[in-house]
Parts: structure tokens; C-alpha cells; sequence
């Protein structure tokens, strides 16, 4: 009796394409089930078959959809903002270093990170609080108006009961301490990706103190409209009256009017209280 030298392995994908062959004959267009076969394994070894072996409803084009739609499906896509570029690269490298996930993109501004996000539709979204045009609360708003099912993990060194409430107010689903070692970003990531939160230690205890107090704080900040706090940083930034007019599309008299009702609001006489008062509440860098 002579001995087939094919591995065993081949031998069964082959048995699996002669029976998907028999279905084709007797009309029957779906794919055959791999019981022992994995999508990966069976386009590895797909290309030992003979090709008059192969079955016409497994064709290359669905076999490489198929495997495409596998690997997709477990992949993690991120998008990093930071406006330090050092950081930004770091985090790159330490999260492509991890298996099933992949950095498609990075900004520097809040802006910027809209943009990216709205393009690139990534899974999770690692954002720092303190950044130059847009900060990350604010971000992080429009990309969830546009992208609900993203998935955003706040990465700051802001541990505040009011930071921390007010990102999780604006939709943060994870919230990192940056003195935090690497691998609990990691976790973080992970965490957020399979649907549920994450929170360091240190901003839990935060948080936990904040619930179990007579009030829970609420900034001042919540009390002005989206357009009043686009101005509110604008004006922090160092832009003049003119300058927001002509970026907002709006008259100077609109934007005078819009700056007297938030320094009212946050109960600020002039433009130097109003810088004091943004620095504090992380609304532009130190």
C-alpha cells in the first residue's frame, strides 16, 4: 500500500475543495463550512491545491474579502492627539507594538482632531485635554456628534473632580493619568474598544470622593453655549475681536456681544482674569 508523502493537513483542505466542487455541481452557491479550518489557515494553503482543483464559488476575490472582513473585524484603529509631538510618537510606537492594534493617524490642535477623526473613523481616539485651538472637551464633543460609536479615552495630567466629571459629562469613556505607567494605557485602550470604561486608580478615587460629597461640582463652564465657549478660547489664544469675526463668519459687534455674556457668566471682569481663569481650567496650555 503506497503512501501519500502530502502532509495531512493539505490532504483535508483538498477534501474540502472536491466536496465544495460536488455542491457547485448540484447548484448550490454558498461556502462550504471549514470545520477545521480557519480562514487564515485556509488561504495560507490555499495555493498548494491545484488550481483545477479549486471550487468557482470560493473564487480569490471573495477568499480575500473573507479574510479581509476577519482581520478587520479584530483590529483596533487609533487616532492620537496631542499637541506635543514627542508624545504623540511615543504613544504610536508603544500601541503598533501591540497585536490588533494599529495608530492611523495623529493631530496636534482640537481642530485638527475633528478633521482626522471625521476621515478616518477610527475605533479609539486618545486625546489630551490642553491643546492650542480647540481643547479636548470640546473635541470631543463634535467628533461624537458626527462618530457616536467612537470610543474616546481622555490622557491627561489633569486630576481634578471637575475635569475629570466634566469629561466624562462630554462623553469620555476612559480617563489616563499620564503619570500612569504604559501598559495601563494599553488596558485602557483595550477596555473601551470591547465597550466598557476605564478609569485609573487615582482618578476612581477622585471620583469616588466627588460622589460621596454633599454636591458634586459643576464647572462654570457648562453654563455657556458652544459658540460662547469657541469664543471664550479664541479670545485666550490671543486672537483680537477681528480675528474670531472673520474665522466664526460672524460680525465684531456679534463677538463683543458673545464675550461680555460669557465674562458675565464666569464672573470675570477683564481679558487678564479671563486668561487666569482659562489656564485653570485647562482650556488652552500652561
Amino acid at each position: 500500500m503506497s503512501h501519500d508523502p502530502t502532509p495531512r493537513f493539505i490532504r483535508a483542505v483538498k477534501r474540502h475543495t472536491e466536496f465544495a466542487v460536488q455542491i457547485k455541481r448540484r447548484q448550490h452557491y454558498r461556502l462550504v463550512p471549514l470545520d477545521i479550518l480557519c480562514v487564515r489557515d485556509y488561504y495560507h494553503y490555499w495555493r498548494l491545491i491545484p488550481q483545477h482543483r479549486q471550487t468557482p464559488c470560493f473564487t480569490s476575490t471573495r477568499r480575500d474579502r473573507l479574510l479581509e472582513h476577519h482581520c478587520a473585524a479584530a483590529l483596533t484603529t487609533i487616532l492620537i492627539v496631542d499637541d506635543h509631538g514627542i508624545v504623540r510618537e511615543g504613544l504610536s510606537a508603544l500601541l503598533n507594538s501591540q497585536p490588533q492594534m494599529r495608530v492611523i493617524g495623529s493631530a496636534s490642535t482640537g481642530r485638527q482632531a475633528v478633521i482626522a477623526a471625521a476621515r478616518l473613523k477610527p475605533t479609539v481616539i486618545v486625546m489630551d485635554l490642553e491643546m492650542p485651538d480647540l481643547n479636548g472637551i470640546d473635541a470631543m464633543e463634535r467628533i461624537l456628534i458626527v462618530l457616536p460609536q467612537t470610543r474616546m479615552v481622555i490622557l491627561t495630567v489633569r486630576k481634578s473632580t471637575e475635569h475629570i466629571f466634566r469629561a466624562l459629562r462630554a462623553g469620555a469613556h476612559g480617563y489616563v493619568l499620564k503619570e500612569a505607567a504604559a501598559n495601563e494605557l494599553v488596558h485602557a485602550v483595550k477596555a473601551v474598544a470591547a465597550g466598557e470604561r476605564y478609569l485609573s486608580a487615582d482618578v476612581a478615587t477622585v471620583l469616588i470622593d466627588g460622589l460621596l460629597s454633599s454636591d458634586v461640582p459643576r464647572s462654570p463652564l457648562e453654563s455657556l453655549s458652544a459658540r460662547e465657549r469657541e469664543v471664550l478660547h479664541l479670545t485666550v489664544s490671543g486672537h483680537s475681536s477681528g480675528d474670531i469675526a472673520q474665522r466664526l463668519s460672524l460680525s465684531r459687534h456679534t463677538i463683543d456681544t458673545y464675550r461680555g455674556r460669557l465674562m458675565k457668566k464666569l464672573c470675570v471682569t477683564d481679558r487678564l482674569a479671563l486668561i487666569q481663569f482659562a489656564v485653570e481650567h485647562a482650556l488652552v496650555p500652561q
